[in-house]
Formats: C-alpha cells, structure tokens, sequence
C-alpha cells in the first residue's frame, strides 16, 4: 500500500529560517513577479524582519506555497491592537487549483488571532471575493495611510476587528524595526 504524500506548512520566524529556504522562497516569488531570484534576496534582506513569519507549504521538499505575516508599528488612527500585514500569498503555478492557498489562509488567520492583532493586507479587485470567503474585509484606499504600498491600484482589506461602523477606521502604520 502506497503512502499517500500531503502537503506540510511550516510556520517559521526570520530568526529561525534556513538559507535554503530563504531562496526557496525567492524562486517561488520570481515564478509570480518580474523579479530575479537574486532582486527577491536582495528584497528580503532589506525588509524582511527577524519577528515576521514565514508560512512556508512544502510538498515532497518542494516549497510550493509561501505567504509571510510582517509586524507593522502602529503610527496612529483609531486601532490600538498590533498591525500584522499579509504579504506575499503565492502557489506554485503547479499546483494551483488544488485548495492549497487555503491552508495558508486558515494558518495565518489563526495566527493572526493568536497574536491578538489586526490583519492588514493590499490587493487588486479582483482578489476581494477570495479574501472576503476568509473573513477579510475590504477598505477604502483614504482609510489606511502607509509608505510602504505604492501602487495605486492595490486596495486595502481588515482581518480580526469588529466595528459597528467601519466607516470610521482610520490606520496609518509603518515597519517595526
């Protein structure tokens, strides 16, 4: 009888994580983004914080998911919990259609939880039906004040606040160093 192989995450804080997989993730992110493998580790380095944590989805050694949760410095508004921003949700293109995105969901929502946190993340429209079966929920661009997003066509989305009126969330945050 033959084993039947599944997939294994791995949730590993900066401080903890290999050089291997370290470029793992870069060759997973340069399959997405018009990057090189070297651009991501050079990206990586200069931003990536020893606190963040890395969801990593391995199938058979193989890095084929990756989404990292980055501590963010809560600069003002009318949040008092910790920002945690969901950066970077990627799937191997092989193994796309397989629900593997949502075990990568599940665990950082947990995690954010955990943490007893605000999710932040930025994402283009047509990613809003996805993000909202998670519970996430969507924002207007003038609500959320921050230098780290620069693209204009990203729009913001909140895990794990409750607010009668959600008209009134007002975030500004930047990166803990």
């Amino acid at each position: 009888m033959s084993k039947i192989n599944k997939p294994l995450l791995k949730s590993v804080k900066t401080k903890k994580i290999k050089t291997t997989n370290i470029k793992k993730i870069s060759t997973l992110k340069s399959k997405h983004y018009k990057f090189s493998i070297k651009e991501h580790i050079k990206w990586y380095k200069k931003n990536i914080r020893l606190n963040d944590i890395h969801n990593m989805l391995f199938f058979e050694n193989k890095l084929v998911g990756y989404n990292c949760l980055r501590k963010m410095q809560n600069l003002r508004g009318n949040i008092s919990k910790d920002i945690i921003l969901f950066d970077t949700l990627i799937i191997d293109p092989e193994f796309r259609k397989k629900g593997l995105s949502e075990i990568i969901m599940k665990k950082s929502n947990y995690l954010i939880k955990k943490n007893k946190s605000v999710g932040l993340l930025f994402c283009k429209r047509n990613m809003f039906k996805y993000y909202l079966k998670f519970k996430w929920q969507k924002l207007k661009k003038n609500q959320v004040k921050t230098s780290l997003i620069k693209k204009k066509t990203l729009y913001p989305m909140i895990f794990n606040f409750i607010k009668k009126n959600k008209k009134n969330i007002n975030i500004e945050f930047d990166i803990i160093s």
